[in-house]
């Protein structure tokens, strides 16, 4: 038997007329009463008494009818379920975001998803890129907002560029520049953080490490370093998402462009067997939104940079 016929039987026993329920399927009256035949010859029962007055369910027919409703129901709600399987963030979804991101991108991204995804349970871990990558091939996280990387099991999907800007104190000379030429630098402690922010810098600024005198590895994170530099001096570079002009004031600091361009990718990085690509589309399209709104201005005056804002969150 299939639903189709489930779906004929229980039509006509509620319209009791081949005629109406026939076009109420949107079939002929001879096709619907064809099916049914062929249903009553499968399970070698009489469903309906036929007569010129119409037509009525036997009690064997009224059984049949009944648990043919209750199947129909159930098929129904499995259909609704892969239905909304389907839809964009409807299911549960675990999201790692790397340390050096977390601070702006969580707030951000928790905010915005949870319009789009209000049925779904979504979970945010922040940690280090290589804790987040071993949860992530575990099976307890399901995607991760981070630097590009390659990683055996992995899909990445570069979503956006974000350039690296300067962070010095106020009163540093240097602090004069609108845009830090590296020439400036040549007597300049470098200062990198710890973390995946270090890797992003070694790996994108090659030509900023080999200007200045001395590059300092610290196993501080971002906002830790910046205080230190409040005090010590020197320089330091981060992404300009975490350039925000009023919170660098506060500790004496100011961001600076440089006179060459320095950028990391942000990625979206997935197990390969993960099988929900529309998750990972609309979550693309919300760290897209959320750098696109990441707008430090990229030209200024030197006066004027003390007070630029990136303006995004």
């Amino acid at each position: 038997m299939t639903l189709t016929q489930l779906k004929y039987i229980v039509t006509l026993a509620d319209e009791r007329h081949f005629g109406r329920a026939a076009r109420k399927c949107c079939v002929s009256q001879s096709a619907l009463s064809m099916a049914v035949r062929a249903l009553e010859l499968e399970l070698e029962l009489v469903l309906f008494e036929r007569d010129s007055k119409g037509v009525r369910l036997t009690p064997a027919g009224e059984k049949v009818v009944a648990k043919a409703r209750s199947a129909l129901e159930h098929s129904n709600t499995i259909d609704r379920l892969a239905k909304g399987a389907v839809t964009p963030l409807s299911q549960p979804l675990r999201i790692g975001i790397c340390e050096s991101y977390a601070a702006y991108y969580l707030p951000q991204l928790a905010s915005a998803l949870k319009y789009k995804a209000s049925t779904a349970a979504l979970a945010f871990t922040e940690g280090a890129l290589s804790q987040l990558t071993q949860q992530l091939l575990a099976g307890d996280l399901e995607v991760l907002v981070a630097s590009h990387q390659t990683i055996s099991g992995v899909t990445a999907r570069a979503v956006s560029e974000e350039p690296l800007v300067a962070v010095l104190r106020q009163h540093d000379p240097l602090a004069q520049f609108a845009s830090l030429p590296l020439a400036a630098l040549t007597n300049e402690n470098l200062w990198l953080p710890g973390g995946a922010l270090r890797q992003d810098i070694i790996d994108g600024c090659a030509a900023l490490l080999e200007s200045v005198n001395r590059v300092t590895e610290s196993q501080l994170g971002v906002h830790t370093l910046l205080q230190h530099i409040s005090v010590a001096g020197g320089v330091s570079v981060i992404p300009r998402s975490l350039a925000n002009a009023e919170r660098l004031a506060a500790d004496g600091l100011v961001a600076r462009t440089f006179g060459e361009e320095f950028t990391r990718q942000n990625s979206l990085m997935w197990r390969s067997s993960f099988a929900r690509p529309q998750d990972i589309d609309a979550l693309a399209k919300e760290v897209v939104n959320l750098c696109a709104r990441a707008s430090w201005p990229q030209v200024h005056s030197a006066s004027e940079a003390l007070f630029v804002d990136n303006n995004c969150w």
